[in-house]
């Protein structure tokens, strides 16, 4: 049986975290595009792994499960585009390449081993 109120307590974290994350990259007094972009991708990544950690489930390495091979190896690989595709604002059809093919390698990594 799943425990609603731990849930709860690591979402709640995890929003203050991906938020507090957010502020303090981004500088909201005047912040230039890319500040924000870069503070998404951090504030994410530190919410979700907060909250992970908060619930025991920290990703283990040799990934034998799929839920270790989404938190060691798909997520960061998902941050890594992202934080690529912040740097061609101009370009955001380049920007899509990276992400199709992540997408596109999504099932393979989480299904097989």
């Amino acid at each position: 049986m799943p425990n609603f109120i731990l849930i709860g307590q690591s979402l709640l974290l995890a929003a203050i975290v991906a938020g507090l994350v957010l502020l303090v990259v981004a500088r909201p007094s005047n912040p230039a595009p890319w500040r924000i972009a870069a503070g998404w991708v951090t504030g994410l990544a530190a919410g979700i792994y907060t909250g992970c950690g908060l619930l025991g489930e920290w990703p283990r390495w040799q990934p034998l499960e799929d839920r270790d091979r989404f938190l060691a190896i798909l997520l960061p690989l998902s941050l890594a585009v992202e934080g690529a595709a912040m740097l061609l604002p101009s370009r955001p059809c380049i920007a899509w390449l990276p992400r199709v093919c992540l997408a596109a390698a999504a099932a393979p990594i989480l299904l097989h081993n």
